[in-house]
This record gives structure tokens, sequence and C-alpha cells, in this order.
């Protein structure tokens, strides 16, 4: 299973180096999908790569915070943008933002996570790769 996670982050990785190479940027996606704002579910290296997308094309998407499942709400920080939980989503959610989830692998977990907490619009940065290459 790790070499099955493992490939799926390099194919993941090598299509967003691809689209970068080809103009194409995930936050210009998410304005034409008509997400304006969003939420990173899942502290990862690819929840890393996107924040710094998004902080280099300023004002194209607004963070509103970081969360997983390890987050609680304790008022932290991470370069400016709150880390929050699951329960603190709902309470920033708005029409035209999304959780975006980062995290490989826990995709059906997390997504079962936050619907059962009401949060109903969200997407994989797996899907938004895939959906922006075709």
């Amino acid at each position: 299973m790790s070499s099955d996670i493992n490939l799926e982050k390099f194919e993941l990785a090598n299509k967003w180096i691809r689209l970068q190479n080809k103009g194409i940027s995930i936050p210009q996606h998410l304005r034409t999908r008509g997400i304006k704002k969003i939420v990173l579910y899942g502290a990862s290296e690819f929840a890393l790569r996107l924040l710094e997308q998004c902080e280099n094309e300023a004002g194209i998407i607004e963070i509103l915070g970081i969360s997983d499942k390890k987050i609680s709400s304790k008022g932290d920080f991470y370069c400016g943008i709150p880390l929050v939980s699951i329960r603190d989503i709902k309470k920033i959610e708005s029409e035209d933002m999304c959780v975006v989830i980062t995290a490989m692998g826990y995709y059906e977990e997390i997504l079962g996570e936050l619907h059962k907490e009401g949060i109903l619009r969200t997407i994989s940065l797996q899907e938004l790769i895939y959906d922006a290459c075709c």
C-alpha cells in the first residue's frame, strides 16, 4: 500500500509541475470554478505547496484556514493563517468557499468527517490537478 500511495503522490506532483510549466495555476483554476476562498485540509507537503502558490499569486484565492484532524481550536496560526478544527470550518463557511483536501490516501475518510459536520463544498487537490490537466 505504501508504494501505491508514493506512486500516486509522484504522479500528482508530476502533473502539477506540468501544469505550472504550461502556465496553469491551481489558484486560477479554482477561480474559474467560482471559488474565491479556501480552507486547506491536511497538513501535508502538498498543502504547503498550494499555500505557497496562493501566496505567490496574492489576491486570487483567500485562504481562510488550515485544518487537519490533529488541529483543535486553540487560536494558533501558520504563516498568519488560522489553524482551525473541522467544527470551526462550518463557522467560516461561505458560498464562494471550498475545502481543498490535500491529504493523499485518506480522502474518503476526510470527506466523511466533513460531511458529518455538514460541510459539503469540498474538492480534492488531486481532482483539481487532474481537472486542470485535461
